[in-house]
C-alpha cells in the first residue's frame, strides 16, 4: 500500500465535495459579498488545489520510485 495514495484520493474527493457545494451556494448566493468572496478566495482556491494534487501525485511517483530503488515494493 502506497502511503501517499489515500491522503491524495482523500483531497481530491473533497475538492470534488466542495466544488459541488460552492456550485450549489452559488445558486442561491447572489450579491457582491459572493462576488467580493469570489475574488478573495474562491479563484485562488481554484488554482492552488489542483496545482496541490498535482504536486502529492509527483511526490507519491518520487516516493514509489525510491521504494522501488532501495527494494521496498510495499509499506
Amino acid at each position: 500500500m502506497n502511503t501517499m495514495k489515500h491522503p491524495t484520493e482523500a483531497v481530491e474527493n473533497q475538492w470534488r465535495s466542495l466544488q459541488d457545494r460552492w456550485c450549489a451556494t452559488t445558486e442561491q448566493w447572489r450579491d457582491s459579498v459572493r462576488l467580493d468572496f469570489e475574488r478573495q478566495f474562491w479563484q485562488d482556491y481554484e488554482s492552488v488545489v489542483p496545482n496541490t494534487i498535482r504536486k502529492l501525485e509527483e511526490l507519491e511517483r518520487e516516493i514509489t520510485n525510491a521504494r522501488h530503488a532501495v527494494g521496498l515494493n510495499e509499506y
